[in-house]
């Protein structure tokens, strides 16, 4: 167990004006990256990742999680104003986002989708705080019958909330399985249904489907 002063020890640190700093300033560049279609927090890490060359352990991983969270939020914008979301989380917010600014309304647009984003994104990391560790010693007993019926469940959860037809919901899931197996298998590297384009060695990009 992690031990009471070892929590306030990281509070300190967390707080600590270069730490919060360096957490803005990765925010504020992923915010940027975000809003660019077609650039996902990926690629924003895997840039930035030289520039933690000359960072600290901790404050590397600080920038990192703030350009992470800051692409998130900066996704939505693109959304709203341009009906293409910037990353596969953003893509629900083109069902509302995008007709309110074509309303007449695009700010108000944005800022209710800033403060999902945060809310949202606070509430998720403390949840992840409090049930990782617990979460995690149950994963990890997981084997290929737990993994392949938490997939089954995961279809028939998409088809019943797709509404209207249950049969179009599955087809539309199952869909998505297929496309999602295009690329290079991530544990044997051999290549599915890329019918010999090497353009299709990554899978099929978010965007473009």
């Amino acid at each position: 167990m992690i031990g009471f002063e070892a929590i306030l020890s990281s509070f300190a640190a967390a707080l600590h004006y270069e730490s919060i700093a360096i957490i803005l300033g990765g925010v504020l560049l992923g915010y940027i990256v975000g809003v660019i279609p077609g650039l996902n927090r990926a690629v924003a890490i895997a840039i930035a990742i030289p520039l933690t060359f000359y960072m600290s352990a901790y404050a590397a991983i600080a920038f990192l999680i703030g350009l992470s969270k800051g692409t998130a939020a900066g996704s939505a914008v693109s959304a709203i104003l341009l009906n293409t979301p910037g990353e596969p989380s953003s893509a629900a917010t083109c069902l509302d986002g995008f007709p309110m600014a074509r309303a007449g309304k695009p700010r108000k647009a944005l800022k209710v989708g800033l403060l999902a984003s945060v809310v949202g994104d606070l509430l998720a990391t403390l949840l992840l705080i409090a049930v990782a560790i617990p979460f995690a010693s149950v994963a990890l007993r997981f084997g290929p019958y737990e993994l392949a019926a938490i997939l089954i469940f995961a279809l028939v959860f998409i088809a019943g909330m797709a509404g209207g037809s249950f049969l179009k919901g599955l087809a539309a899931g199952g869909m998505g399985v297929i496309l999602g197996t295009v690329g290079l298998d991530p544990e044997t590297g051999a290549a599915r249904l890329t019918f010999g384009y090497a353009e299709l060695m990554e899978g099929v990009p978010i965007l473009p489907l």
